[in-house]
């Protein structure tokens, strides 16, 4: 499992600072920082349960998981729609 987290945290790592850096498309720099969030909410070095940094406060695993699927199914709502 902390494998999976650390591969989402490079995943939305990179292509967060790779949107914010040379995004071709409207609203990159947003999706960008949405990314580095859900990398930040992702990163086992911060919020795993035994070793993690701020290990057992406040953001609990079901608020990160839920967090991020707010950051994720609120996407569509900051993309540019042709009315």
């Amino acid at each position: 499992m902390r494998l999976i987290a650390w591969l989402l945290t490079l995943i939305f790592g990179l292509a967060g600072l790779a949107l914010r850096e040379q995004g071709g498309i409207p609203f990159a720099f947003q999706i960008g920082t949405g990314a580095l969030m859900l990398a930040a909410l992702s990163c086992p070095l911060v919020w795993a349960p035994d070793t993690g940094l701020l290990a057992g406060l406040w953001p609990t695993r079901k608020f990160r998981v839920m967090s991020g699927l707010a950051l994720i199914l609120a996407t569509p709502l900051i993309l540019p729609w042709p009315f």
